[in-house]
């Protein structure tokens, strides 16, 4: 993928090894561009990788095959329901919730 802001391109060959899927570019305006090479810097990526990132958080990928059963992956569900305090605490009575209880 190349990013192509005022004339300039950012790619590095690592970024290219095995990557055949689709190359654009995309022309910025400059404070767009600083603000989105400030953002890839503070997040320690180069532009190209920080603009991938973003649109593939906005693209829908292909459905990762999980290595769990659903009886497995339902049983870890259900576990991780079960963890949180809440799900341990008695309910309020009635007469508790009540509006008289809050005069």
């Amino acid at each position: 993928m190349n990013i192509k802001s005022n004339g300039l391109c950012e790619e590095t060959r690592a970024e290219r090894v095995g990557v055949n899927d689709m190359s654009i570019q995309i022309e910025l305006k400059p404070e767009i561009e600083a603000e989105l090479k400030a953002r890839a810097q503070k997040n320690g990526l180069s532009l190209t990788r920080y603009v991938q990132r973003i649109l593939e958080q906005y693209v829908p990928g292909q459905p990762v095959e999980s290595a769990m059963t659903t009886e497995e992956r339902a049983k870890t569900f259900q576990d991780w329901a079960e963890s949180f305090p809440s799900r341990h605490n008695t309910p309020l009575s009635d007469d508790a919730i009540s509006r008289e209880a809050f005069d």
